[in-house]
This record gives C-alpha cells, sequence and structure tokens, in this order.
C-alpha cells in the first residue's frame, strides 16, 4: 500500500524560519565542549530515521515493496528489469516472491554477471544480459572493489580498486534490438549511473510506464548530479516518488533537505497507478 501520509514533515520545511532556527541551533550546539560526539551519535538516529544506509533487503523495506508492487501488477508472469544486478541477490529476491517472473537481469562486471547467471539457474526463465544500460552505446572503464563496482573512480576505502572494460548499450535501443517484453518494474542501482540509464529508458518508460525503483547516495556526487534530476526527469513523464521505509512507502516531494547524499531507495509510480493506492 502507498501511504500519502508525511514522515516527519519538519525534515522537508524549507521556510526562513526553519533555517533561522536551525542556525541558531547549529551555533549552540557548537558551543557545547565535544559536541561532535554527540553530532556523530545525532547523525546516526537522522539515518535511521530516514531508513539511510540500510542495506539488508529484508528489513530495509525493499522486499516489503517489491511484493507489493507484484501484486499490483496483477500478472502471474510479470516483466522484471534488474539493471545493475550484481551478483543476483535482487533478482534472486523477485524470483523467491514471483517464481514465473520473467526477469531480465543486467550485469557490467563478468565475473559479477557469471555468479549471478549461475545463482538464477533455478529459474529458467530468468535471463542474465551481460553488460550495462547507459544513455548511449559506448564503451568504458568501470571500478571493481570487493563486492561492488561503479563507473566513476571514486574512494571505495581500503578496499583495492580493479579497472575493468565494460560495454554498454542505450536501454531502448537494446530492448528494440533483443525484442525484449516490455517491463512492468524496474530496478536501477548503477551507483550514480541512475540518470543516464533513465534517458537511456526514456522511450520505454513512456509507453510500458513500469514501477522503477533507483538508489540515491554519495555515488551522485562523482556523477554531479543530484535527487532533483531524477525528480525532474519523472515529473516529465507524470510518476510520482515515494521513499521506501520498513514497513511501508512514503510520497516524498522534493526539497534541498532530501539532498543529504546518504544511500535511500525510492520509487517512482505512475499517476496513473497511484490512485489506485491508497
Amino acid at each position: 500500500m502507498l501511504s500519502n501520509k508525511p514522515f516527519i514533515s519538519v525534515w522537508d520545511g524549507d521556510s526562513n524560519l526553519f533555517f533561522i532556527g536551525r542556525s541558531y541551533l547549529a551555533y549552540l550546539f557548537s558551543l557545547i565542549p565535544g559536541a561532535y560526539k554527540l553530532s556523530s551519535a545525532l547523525r546516526f538516529l537522522s539515518k535511521c530515521l530516514a531508513n539511510a544506509e540500510h542495506y539488508n533487503q529484508n528489513r530495509n523495506g525493499e522486499r516489503r515493496a517489491s511484493a507489493n508492487i507484484l501484486s499490483a501488477l496483477s500478472s502471474s508472469s510479470p516483466v522484471v528489469y534488474d539493471i545493475g544486478a550484481n551478483m543476483g541477490e535482487w533478482s534472486e529476491g523477485i524470483l523467491q516472491l514471483s517464481p514465473e517472473a520473467a526477469v531480465h537481469a543486467f550485469e557490467m562486471i563478468p565475473d559479477f554477471a557469471e555468479r549471478a547467471a549461475e545463482r538464477l539457474k533455478p529459474w529458467p526463465q530468468a535471463v542474465l544480459h551481460p553488460l550495462g544500460l547507459s544513455d548511449h552505446d559506448q564503451t568504458m572503464t568501470a571500478y571493481r572493489a570487493g563486492g561492488g563496482a561503479s563507473i566513476t573512480d571514486h574512494d571505495f576505502g581500503t578496499k583495492e580498486k580493479v579497472p575493468v572494460t565494460i560495454r554498454a548499450a542505450k536501454g531502448d535501443d537494446y530492448i528494440a534490438a533483443q525484442n525484449l517484453p516490455a517491463p512492468g518494474f524496474i530496478k536501477i542501482d548503477v551507483e550514480g549511473h541512475e540518470l543516464k540509464v533513465l534517458h537511456g529508458l526514456e522511450q520505454t518508460i513512456s509507453s510500458a510506464r513500469p514501477f522503477v525503483q533507483f538508489e540515491y547516495g554519495k555515488h551522485y556526487i562523482n556523477e554531479r548530479i543530484y535527487l532533483k534530476d531524477i525528480y525532474a526527469f519523472f515529473e516529465g513523464l507524470d510518476y510520482q516518488i515515494y521513499q521506501i521505509f520498513p514497513t511501508k512507502l512514503v510520497k516524498r516531494k522534493w526539497s534541498p533537505a532530501l539532498e543529504n547524499f546518504w544511500t535511500a531507495n525510492f520509487i517512482a509510480v505512475p499517476a496513473e497507478k497511484a490512485k489506485s493506492f491508497s
């Protein structure tokens, strides 16, 4: 169920009074000895309240949201695209929820793709596409570290970065060339490349009107994009944006307060489908 109830609306405040009050609080806070420790604790609490950087799909609301969307599609064999499939965990979760789902998983890192294909073997209708999607066909360098990878050369912390040459295709063109079925549900988790993937799929999204789950987070900084850019893309196609929380989806209007670059998952819902939810 998609809920229209606001989530702690103060976080979305953008009035002058809100910002002036916050400035005075910040000044007073700076006078407290050892305040940085309290600041870290409050930052952690804020992330908890925002369901940010919570990666367990069974607890952060992703699995629940997927189940609700699959139910809303009213099909025993829904078509699902998993873009940025990594090693296939999310696709596997979809198939556990809907064993007849036609899953098309896209993964650009060769050994990740192999492991995803192996994981999806129990479902013969699941197809692994060993390439990335973007806004045009290209060969590019990606960087992998441990069990993660990214198009952008960013700081992976203590993990060693390994450059990998990968192939990416414009989504709309690849779908047409491969005669893929139109999706009812798309998940995009590509570490900051989300906007380019969306632009490459604009025709497909416009015509098929799928639910679209996308990730937002720190990798957007390297790509020089904002959550507002994603909102603008979907608003142009008459979609509404909801954020995933552990027990519900919350409709979120864009505000500067959302631009914190904390990892979080959102779902774009076609306006005509959102009306059927309460």
